[in-house]
């Protein structure tokens, strides 16, 4: 088990004994944006623990996502972006930092971030070839709050509110959304739920730690190609069901039962196995 600045050393030692070609745009790549660094080796840290094989896939000319998956015959595609601290704490109001007075702090959910992250990269991904996968990344210590069970439920439906309704003096509540925010979702002209940003089969929630990483993700109800979340079997994924939906209400499940997000220590990169 290292750390996550050995982890980011030994990164690009990996890069550049694996893929010499992408290392000098690694660390230009690290100057400008040393958090989206360190997330990229992070994810292709836990892909790897998945016994998946990775390779540097984006090409410094014409971009593309970052990293190509293979599990035998299967491959997928890996786009990986990483939430600015900074913008983390004005949007949930929660500090960044430990602070030695024991203090209760209201916060907001950052559902509207990470909608914006997807609505940027879901023109940015569109493949006709193999599934994409967005992972979004962030350091913050809160994570394990701003990225819990309900936060991925809302990032799936959008910004929810409880409705009252009164029926012969007894209250009657809903949970109800305009799907504002929502990650795959959205509402046509006639009111009905429809599916958008298809380029992205799949969004993974990554909680970058100082030894470890802890991931959950969300599957697209209806995207280009879909994403077989098998792949990932130690991750585990919220769905819509049934798709279509009926009546225009959202049912959610998740892959595995009451899940926590799954987490994985760092080691040091391997070379990729002979499949």
């Amino acid at each position: 088990m290292i750390t996550l600045n050995k982890l980011l050393e030994n990164y690009k030692t990996f890069i550049g004994e694996n893929f010499p070609n992408h290392l000098n745009n690694f660390i230009k790549n690290e100057k400008g944006n040393p958090a989206g660094a360190r997330a990229q080796a992070v994810v292709h840290s836990l892909l790897q623990s998945n016994q998946v094989n990775v390779s540097i896939h984006e090409d410094p000319s014409t971009g593309g996502a970052d990293l190509l998956c293979e599990y035998y015959y299967n491959k997928f595609l890996v786009e990986v972006t990483s939430l600015v601290s900074e913008a983390v704490v004005k949007k949930s109001k929660i500090p960044d930092r430990i602070s030695n007075e024991i203090k209760a702090h209201a916060f907001s959910q950052i559902t509207t971030l990470l909608h914006r992250k997807a609505s940027h990269k879901a023109n940015q991904l569109v493949n006709d070839t193999y599934p994409t996968v967005l992972a979004i990344s962030s350091e913050h210590i809160a994570n394990g709050v701003l990225f819990s069970n309900h936060s991925v439920k809302e990032f799936m439906t959008g910004v929810s509110k409880i409705r009252i309704d009164s029926v012969d003096n007894k209250s009657k509540y809903q949970d109800i959304t305009e799907l504002q925010a929502s990650a795959f979702l959205r509402q046509d002209s006639n009111g009905n739920i429809e599916a958008c940003r298809k380029s992205i089969s799949a969004i993974l929630l990554v909680q970058v730690n100082d030894d470890s990483c802890k991931t959950i993700g969300l599957l697209h109800p209806e995207p280009e190609i879909e994403f077989r979340y098998e792949l990932l079997p130690n991750i585990p994924f919220l769905r819509i069901r049934p798709w279509p939906i009926e009546e225009n209400k959202i049912f959610c499940e998740w892959i595995i039962e009451n899940p926590g997000s799954f987490n994985c220590y760092y080691y040091s990169f391997k070379p990729n196995r002979i499949l």
